[in-house]
């Protein structure tokens, strides 16, 4: 995890970069509901590789939870998420990313899969 303020550089830079009316795929710790055993196993995994990852880094990825996670991050990034949808039992979100000003939303706006 990078702190908070890197975060929204690099979602803005990367917003900048689309074409327009252009998508970026991102990939992010899922917020969703875990299923077992999958879900349960990669979380587990996960949370291990980010205390042995250094305090710093498992800093700023709790920083990143009680913030909300992606949502703020792409709001504050003046992007916004068109689609989303859990996959790795629950433990990943899949989002698919755009400019809030081609017609997708308000920026964050999070629409929810059926997948």
């Amino acid at each position: 995890s990078i702190p908070r303020a890197d975060a929204v550089a690099l979602l803005t830079e990367a917003g900048r970069a689309l074409a327009p009316a252009g998508r970026g795929l991102v990939t992010d710790f899922g917020p969703a509901s875990l299923r077992f055993p999958r879900g349960w196993a990669t979380r587990g995994f996960t949370v291990i590789a980010e205390v042995l990852s250094g305090p710093s880094h498992a800093g700023n990825a709790v920083g990143y939870l009680r913030h909300g996670g992606l949502g703020p991050l792409i709001a504050e990034a003046g992007l916004t998420i068109h689609t989303q949808r859990p996959s790795a039992g629950g433990n990943i979100t899949l989002a698919v990313l755009g400019a809030s000003d081609d017609g997708g939303g308000a920026p964050g706006h999070r629409q929810a899969a059926d997948h």
